[in-house]
């Protein structure tokens, strides 16, 4: 009772900490367009690739933080294997003698040991109500719903880290790729249809539901982030149908990504995203760090190192360590606690929050475009939110009206059950007597 009582809190309580993610990434996303400006304009630096292999195999510095950790105290190991395999084979073999109860309805059959019957006989409603006599599916119900969810195995946890890393990478080198051959406003607009694919993939895989006020709060977003682009557009920058192509995959690809993490990690308790960030890292490093070296060594694609120093280099980790390292673990776990749809949403937050800190150092030279794109994208990420908050909760109010109908289904079979042991014991006593 005292969990059914606290869930819809705790559930309001994860809800806006995903948002409160969502705020912070959107902050960090908004400082690290910045520093990517420069590395890409003032230092010159021109190779996708490089940029996101190094961002992405960053991601290993959660293995040796979560090893630290863990010697600490701070947090427990997970298993190495997925432990329910073993405890569903134990049960399995326990289940006989748990079900070797011969009582039906509180007649013996004959069989097994309550075939021998004492003088004194016990009434099965005794039996019945003994703990030991429970089925092993009650027994399997009661221990989960008393016990916190079981931690992924780092197995598991991997396996999952498998599927990951070729989304995020494809689609992060598809953006970063981009960005060389479109302009910025092209390139601004483009991107804002990944909250539209997300919100197509989640409603079609069942993650979330349509509906008409979620659907205009994703328009009225896109629609400011479309007038803040145009706004800003200032005749700088090359655009092909090539560039926009890969700008439009890349959207495609963030929506592919956030919904199969969606899918992939339906619990935000039951997995280590730490650790499973840090093994889309190191799938990086081994997968990609020998090509890269060997590039390297050969000069076979010179490209690739264009521009590459050490400054280069050390603000590349920088915005690594920001901007993926902690915004990407930050909005994974808003994507769990929200939804995909609200998560990518909010990413556009960035537009008025970049508006508001340019308003405060007295840099502001927007107009009208500027200033209604903002309130746009302030206004549909809210709407957005908002439903999907309604939508949670009416839920977990079906899923809770579920739980009660069957409980009162389970309380009166278990009466019927006792009533007929209690008819069983007395027909019992009476063959006794006689």
């Amino acid at each position: 009772m005292v969990h059914r009582y606290f869930t819809g809190s705790k559930r309001s309580a994860s809800y806006a900490l995903g948002l409160f993610f969502i705020f912070l990434v959107a902050i960090i996303w908004a400082g690290a367009s910045v520093l990517i400006q420069h590395i890409y304009t003032d230092m010159h630096f021109e190779s996708p690739f490089l940029l996101t292999f190094i961002c992405t195999s960053l991601f290993s510095v959660y293995l040796p933080w979560t090893y630290l950790c863990v010697r600490l105290g701070w947090t427990k190991n997970p298993p190495w294997r997925d432990p329910t395999l073993e405890s569903s084979a134990s049960a399995h073999e326990r289940r006989p003698n748990v079900l070797y109860s011969t009582v039906h309805n509180g007649k013996d059959t004959g069989q097994g040991p309550m075939a021998r019957i004492p003088d004194e006989l016990p009434l099965p409603s005794t039996v019945l109500e003994n703990p030991s006599a429970r089925s092993a599916p009650a027994e399997a119900e009661e221990y989960s719903s008393s016990t916190e969810p079981l931690r992924w195995s780092h197995l598991k946890t991997l396996r999952t880290a498998v599927v990951v890393f070729p989304l995020f990478f494809i689609a992060n080198f598809s953006y970063n790729l981009s960005l060389a051959h479109t302009s910025v406003t092209s390139n601004t607009i483009i991107s804002t249809t990944s909250s539209l694919w997300t919100f197509l993939f989640s409603t079609c895989r069942g993650l979330e539901r349509f509906a008409w006020v979620k659907m205009a709060g994703l328009l009225l977003s896109m629609g400011g982030t479309v007038l803040v682009g145009l706004a800003d557009r200032n005749g700088e920058g090359t655009n092909s149908v090539a560039g926009d192509a890969l700008c439009l995959f890349a959207a495609i690809m963030y929506g592919v990504y956030t919904t199969a993490l969606r899918v992939l990690v339906p619990d935000d308790r039951s997995v280590s995203f730490q650790l499973l960030f840090g093994y889309v890292g190191l799938l990086s490093l081994l997968l990609l760090l020998p090509p890269t070296l060997l590039l390297l060594l050969t000069r076979a694609l010179p490209s690739v190192f264009a521009g590459l120093s050490l400054s280069v280099l050390g603000f590349i980790v920088l915005n690594g360590l920001a901007d993926n390292v902690l915004s990407d673990y930050l909005w994974a776990r808003s994507i769990v606690l929200t939804s995909p749809t609200v998560a990518t949403v909010g990413l556009s937050l960035t537009i008025p929050l970049a508006f508001l800190s340019d308003a405060a150092l007295g840099k502001a030279h927007g107009g009208l475009k500027e200033v209604l794109g903002a309130v746009a994208v302030a206004a549909g990420f809210g709407l957005v939110s908002w439903e999907q908050k309604e939508e949670a909760e009416a839920e977990e109010e079906e899923r809770e009206g579920r739980r009660i109908r069957a409980d009162v289904g389970e309380g009166s079979e278990a009466g019927m059950g006792k009533s007929g042991g209690d008819q069983g014991g007395e027909e019992a006593k009476s063959m006794v007597v006689r």
